[in-house]
């Protein structure tokens, strides 16, 4: 039987493959390139989360990789932090010290202040959106914390991985979009837990924001007056 000399096309799983060890061993064009390879890994995350829905947890969870790219690029996103405009690079790394708290818990952990790292960490993200939304420059040492707690919980989901995987597949499954949205109360729960002490002080700057945005939209002047 004949065999075609014409090189088979690239499947989607090749392309993605290819884009993940472009990433990892950094050998980049120029900074389009760049640009466009972790654009190019941020789009692979969405199909993934969007793979995940649809035919369950456990094959979100077949692959290792996919895990370490979301703290990857939680990485990439504390380095824009100084300048970016885009609220999703405090998302994505509130989601990733959220894995981190969740794997804290499912694994049973006893030393507490691993948890209170990434509660902190948690905390000064809400402290430099804030910065952020307010035009404020944010300071240094304010991503020094954040760096931290990431490492933490990218060594908890690393553990948690290899070592109680069905574990944090049960734990995780229960904390979709969906189930955060249907299930009364569980919102504010998920909030206490990643905030912990630190959750009443975010609180009253949620109240403090929501009446300053109130007072503007009604009179449309700030407090000083100008328009």
């Amino acid at each position: 039987m004949p065999v075609s000399k014409k090189p088979r096309k690239k499947g989607q799983r090749a392309r993605d493959l290819a884009v993940r060890k472009k990433f990892v061993r950094g050998k980049f064009k120029d900074a389009d390139d760049a640009r466009r390879t972790i654009a190019s890994l941020e789009h692979q995350k969405t199909r993934q989360r969007r793979r995940c829905e649809q035919l369950g947890w456990l094959l979100g969870f077949q692959e290792k990789d996919s895990l370490l790219e979301a703290f990857t690029l939680s990485f990439f996103a504390l380095e824009r932090w100084p300048t970016t405009t885009d609220y999703s690079d405090f998302n994505q790394i509130s989601s990733t010290l959220m894995l981190g708290a969740l794997c804290h818990k499912c694994l049973g952990v006893v030393e507490q202040d691993l948890l209170e790292d990434i509660q902190h960490a948690a905390f000064m993200t809400v402290v430099c959106a804030r910065l952020r939304n307010h035009r404020k420059p944010i300071p240094p040492a304010n991503l020094e914390p954040v760096k931290h707690g990431l490492i933490v919980a990218q060594d908890l989901m690393e553990y948690a991985y290899e070592h109680e995987r069905q574990a944090l597949i049960n734990v995780l499954k229960h904390n979709t979009h969906e189930t955060l949205d249907e299930t009364p109360g569980l919102r504010e729960a998920h909030e206490r837990f990643i905030l912990g002490k630190h959750y009443e002080q975010v609180r009253q700057w949620e109240l403090e924001d929501d009446a300053f945005l109130g007072e503007l939209q009604e009179t449309g002047k700030f407090k000083n007056g100008g328009e």
